[in-house]
């Protein structure tokens, strides 16, 4: 993991709104950090993905990142039954866009 990280440019850290979730994705934030120190110019972001908005924990989850030392892109990808839901796709779309705009 640490030799592809060196390679990157941009890294996304998916993570669901879950508490397991958050608490687990402070590994990958050391890790990146770490690499960082070798490669400052490594750019990286989570997003949040399978977010259900009627939960207390999908309306926080933002919050809640919003304590890690990495930003976490407004851009989300909410829970879908069937993904290929026009909303699904709107949520890419704006996903791409954004990732498209990230300053280097």
């Amino acid at each position: 993991m640490r030799s592809a990280l060196l390679a990157a440019e941009r890294v996304l850290i998916p993570v669901q709104p879950s508490l397991y979730d958050l608490w687990a994705s402070a590994e990958m934030v050391e890790l990146i950090r770490e690499v960082q120190v070798l490669r400052p110019a490594l750019r990286a972001a989570f997003v949040i993905n399978r977010r259900v908005g009627t939960t207390i924990i999908g309306r926080e989850a933002l919050q809640s990142l919003a304590e890690q030392p990495l930003p976490a892109l407004r851009s989300e990808v909410r829970q879908r039954i069937v993904f290929v839901d026009s909303a699904a796709a709107r949520e890419i779309a704006v996903l791409t866009d954004e990732l498209l705009r990230w300053p280097r």
